[in-house]
């Protein structure tokens, strides 16, 4: 199963972008993220690479205390532009599109900003 996830917000007047695609993947432990992750900018950062694998670990982390299964995650995709993307947006979008494909609703979340944008499973 995959999950995509497209962060598009605007908070004080500043735009707030990323696109993060996960799938799921019986062959993996854990999450990787694939080489070719980043290869839609040539100028993907490495801290966004590092943001949306921590970011799907916390989704797999969330899933596993629901009781869920272990499923293996890979990061696929990693887009974002130099002026609208950070890492924290990065991984709130990772977390999102893991949870997507580790087989959950993404209306089960609530995505919100204080300080940085955060992420949280609605009750």
């Amino acid at each position: 199963m995959e999950g995509q996830f497209n962060f598009l917000r605007v908070k004080n007047g500043r735009t707030y972008f990323a696109r993060v695609t996960v799938a799921s993947d019986p062959e993996v432990e854990g999450v990787r993220v694939l080489s070719t992750a980043g290869s839609q900018n040539p100028h993907t950062p490495e801290q966004w690479i590092d943001a949306a694998r921590v970011g799907s670990e916390k989704a797999s982390q969330m899933h596993l205390a629901l009781g869920g299964d272990k499923i293996g995650l890979s990061v696929t995709s990693v887009l974002g532009t130099e002026v609208d993307t950070t890492d924290n947006i990065i991984e709130v979008a990772s977390f999102c599109a893991a949870w997507k494909a580790l087989g959950h609703v993404e209306t089960d979340l609530s995505i919100e900003f204080d300080q940085e944008w955060r992420v949280s499973r609605l009750a």
